[in-house]
């Protein structure tokens, strides 16, 4: 069943009621009988509206809840990946990306993600480059992934492709 208040949230975001929306966001994961994707997207939001917020113990809290299911281990790794990329703690991104990957989530954006933290600084330019030409080779039409191959072939002075 849809939970419209989690709709509302985001027209409200989107018209940039951001307290009203974070209290919809809010109020529809800690309702009782709540679904993983209500707290994912609460914390979304939550990232979004209020970016000084530590959003890894609510994260982890989803983690260790009855509500985990393979799918919501996934987004919960792919969340951890994004927030410790802002952090410029790029081996912990790796680490929950890996996960994601590992744990059955394939999308060319986050194989994409992986991979530029892979090309950085401790990573695996190998990993990042086989990552990126998958990629470009599925998907010839992303350009975020045709730049971040492209930006790693210059990195690695690697000018044959």
């Amino acid at each position: 069943a849809v939970d419209w208040r989690l709709i509302e949230a985001y027209v409200l975001e989107s018209q940039g009621d951001l307290s009203s929306a974070l209290r919809l966001y809010e109020d529809a994961r800690v309702r009782v009988g709540s679904t993983w994707q209500s707290s994912i997207l609460a914390i979304s939001a939550r990232r979004r509206i209020e970016p000084e917020w530590d959003a890894v113990p609510a994260i982890q809290s989803l983690m260790q809840s009855d509500i985990l299911s393979p799918a919501a281990f996934s987004e919960c790794c792919l969340l951890l990946g994004d927030v410790y990329l802002q952090r410029r703690q790029n081996a912990n991104a790796r680490r929950w990306w890996e996960y994601a990957v590992a744990s059955g989530m394939d999308s060319p954006e986050l194989r994409v993600r992986l991979a530029m933290a892979q090309a950085g600084p401790g990573g695996n330019q190998d990993r990042a480059r086989e990552l990126l030409a998958n990629v470009t080779e599925e998907d010839p039409g992303n350009p975020d992934s045709w730049n971040a191959y492209a930006k790693l072939l210059l990195s690695t002075k690697d000018f044959r492709g």
